[in-house]
């Protein structure tokens, strides 16, 4: 056995000099990298509070992740080591790695690398974050499970009642395939056959996608507040900070916010003006930031608690989303699947039933 074996490192050695081999099982994987996310910051959180540097806390973490998160994360360390600065190596990584989480997870370890301070409590807020949202994507699957089967039964009944109709009366198929009528009749029935069954699985597919990206990343914004602040800085910095790194929904308005500031207007005034720019969504934030600024409110015990806030309205909104989803299905199922059904089973049958009545 050792000398086959050794016969075959020697012949593929070539192949293997010129393009190393890239196993399918450690492709990038989105939802492998979501998953390990909140663990991973973790134990990032636990190295930071046994006196490592957050560098030495990602390279302790990478042993522990599964690809592709481990291997990124230790790129990440390294490339540190050799001389690039820390936020620009995280910058890199999130640029590269897929994932729902891992543009909150770069943003927390970009501050982090940039403030210092107390990023462990920050950190592990992050990861209850992520840990929540994993936990919604799932519920809401669960709960819309028995949706998506629905609609892959609606979707394939035409069909199967077409192939229980040739079976039955191969006269059917000859008036489908046979006369102008029929060909318009098939070519109809398919069409709105397939467009019911895409209609059907974008309404199932759409049923864990937030409609309200603001309200989505509320908490997001408030555990980069978190971390910004416990980092040492006083309101106004922390805004300026947490603009520059905050989710899409809230960078301009923020950035928007930092500008007045900076253009000599009070912290407290200038966040009044989020809510026209965001919604009602962005509401209980500016409150508690503005009421920190006005009167001196403490403000990461009332950030833990809209975090908390948050995370509820967020698994709410999911649920109601998704158990919408059955009654959504009502309306390919009218317009799309029961025309087909009958063009494709009940008028071949009726038009043979008139050929015989005919004869």
């Amino acid at each position: 056995m050792n000398a086959v074996r050794r016969r075959i490192d020697r012949d593929f050695a070539p192949l293997r000099q010129r393009a190393p081999l890239t196993w399918p099982t450690r492709a990038p994987s989105a939802t492998r990298v979501d998953t390990a996310l909140p663990e991973t910051l973790e134990s990032m959180a636990r190295s930071l509070r046994s006196g490592s540097s957050l560098r030495m806390a990602i390279a302790e973490a990478s042993t522990s992740a599964p690809p592709p998160l481990g291997e990124g994360l230790a790129d990440v360390a390294a490339a540190a080591g050799r001389g690039r600065t820390l936020t620009a190596a995280i910058e890199r990584w999130s640029s590269t790695t897929p994932g729902a989480g891992v543009a909150l997870a770069a943003a927390a370890l970009g501050l982090g690398a940039e403030l210092g301070g107390a990023a462990a409590r920050s950190l592990d807020g992050v990861a209850g974050t992520l840990r929540d949202r994993n936990g919604v994507r799932r519920e809401v699957r669960a709960l819309s499970a028995q949706a998506r089967a629905s609609a892959v039964v609606i979707g394939s009944a035409p069909l199967a009642f077409l192939v229980v109709v040739a079976a039955a009366d191969p006269g059917a198929i000859g008036f489908l395939v046979g006369s102008p009528i029929g060909l318009l009749c098939l070519a109809s029935g398919l069409g709105l056959d397939a467009l019911g069954a895409w209609w059907m699985r974008h309404i199932a597919a759409r049923a864990a996608v937030e409609r309200d990206a603001v309200a989505a990343q509320q908490a997001d914004v408030i555990d980069l507040f978190v971390l910004a602040l416990g980092a040492g800085l006083n309101l106004r910095l922390a805004l300026a900070a947490v603009a520059r790194r905050a989710p899409p929904a809230w960078a301009a308005s923020l950035a928007s916010v930092v500008d007045q500031v900076d253009r000599g207007l009070r912290v407290g005034d200038a966040l009044d003006a989020l809510p026209l720019a965001l919604g009602e969504p962005a509401r209980p934030l500016v409150r508690v930031l503005a009421g920190a600024d006005r009167y001196g409110t403490p403000l990461l015990p009332a950030l833990d608690r809209l975090a908390l806030d948050a995370r509820l309205d967020r698994r709410r909104r999911a649920e109601e989303a998704a158990r919408r989803v059955p009654v959504k299905l009502l309306l390919p199922l009218v317009l799309c699947i029961l025309p087909a059904f009958g063009m494709l089973t009940v008028a071949p049958l009726l038009a043979g039933a008139l050929e015989t009545l005919r004869l």
